[in-house]
């Protein structure tokens, strides 16, 4: 494998903690296995659902292949949450089992090159991608080479580009934005919520 041994993924925190984000107790690694190869170019096929562990290996992987998502645009699930139960620090609220907690965005996973930045954006909104748009076939077999979304795979792996008649994007409105806000988590906007319940 290419990068064996360089960083995958790091789960990173913001700068104030940069022990946190430098301890790679916190980092997944590329290993070498029996069964390993090193692929030149990959092509994921993608959807609005593809999301998760799925975004992480497509992220992990860019700084070394060449990658290229064929179909949709990800999800957008780059971020994780803590949970700090408030039972203990309010008053009247000392019972255990009460259900008070603050759940807040906590840490963001980057690739090797701390690379992240598609949270609700998609890979595609990260600017860092080719995306062939390309939508799915129900009628053909899964794996048929006539089938849309592996018929776009094979043309770009034949000519390295996505089909004319499909538009490939590399700098969306959405990443040219995101280009100009901080590097960790920008800020966006999200509604309050209300909750009558809450005391």
């Amino acid at each position: 494998m290419t990068a064996t041994g360089d960083p995958s993924y790091k789960i990173q925190v913001n700068d104030l903690h940069p022990d946190f984000n430098e301890d790679t107790g916190y980092w997944g690694l590329f290993d070498e296995l029996p069964e390993t190869f090193s692929p030149l170019r990959i092509a994921f096929i993608t959807s609005r659902y593809t999301a998760s562990a799925s975004e992480l290996v497509i992220n992990g992987l860019d700084p070394h292949v060449e990658a290229v998502m064929i179909g949709e645009n990800t999800y957008g699930k780059q971020v994780g949450q803590g949970r700090w139960d408030m039972h203990a620090a309010i008053a009247g609220l000392e019972r255990a089992d009460c259900d008070v907690a603050l759940r807040l965005t906590a840490f963001e996973l980057v690739n090797g090159e701390n690379q992240g930045g598609y949270h609700q954006l998609g890979l595609d909104g990260t600017g860092r991608f080719t995306l062939c748009s390309a939508k799915d076939d129900i009628f053909s077999a899964l794996g048929d080479p006539e089938e849309t979304l592996v018929a776009t795979a094979l043309n770009w792996f034949a000519d390295g580009a996505c089909p004319q008649a499909v538009s490939a994007s590399r700098s969306s409105p959405q990443a040219r934005l995101r280009a100009g806000l901080a590097p960790w988590l920008a800020a966006e906007y999200i509604p309050e919520r209300r909750d009558d319940n809450l005391r």
